[in-house]
Order: structure tokens, then sequence, then C-alpha cells
């Protein structure tokens, strides 16, 4: 089964992924939901295979978008 993470960031997406992969390594609390689910339930995720599905300048509209997409998983 595939499971899917959408999220929602300003910074480049490699820094994004750094971040998440450094705190999983350090098993450091994040305000990041993957990260805590990885920590947590010691689930792995695939980091060479993350994709941006949209790119907004605007953290309203980013957070629009990311609403619409997670929701679109239930």
């Amino acid at each position: 089964m595939k499971l899917c993470y959408v999220g929602q960031t300003k910074r480049k997406l490699k820094t994004r992924l750094n971040e998440h992969t450094s705190d999983i390594n350090k098993k450091a609390g994040s305000p990041s939901v993957i990260t805590d689910h990885c920590i947590n339930y010691n689930h792995n995720f695939n980091w060479k295979d993350v994709k941006i599905l949209n790119k907004k300048p605007s953290y309203n509209k980013r957070l629009i978008s990311d609403t619409l997409k997670n929701k679109n998983w239930d």
C-alpha cells in the first residue's frame, strides 16, 4: 500500500527534506507531521520519490492548495 503526505513550505525542497531527515536521525520532535510519524511509528519514508505538486508564492494560497490536496486523500 502506498501512502501520501502533502505539506507546504516556502523554502527549497532540498532544504526541507534535509530538515526532516536530520530531525528523524536525531529522533528530535518537530512541528512536522511526517517527522513525528516516522519517529513515533518507526516508519520509513521514500525521500527520493518526493514530488512538487504545486507552486504558490503566497502562504494563504499554499495553505488552501495543501488543504485541498489532503482532502482528496480522505
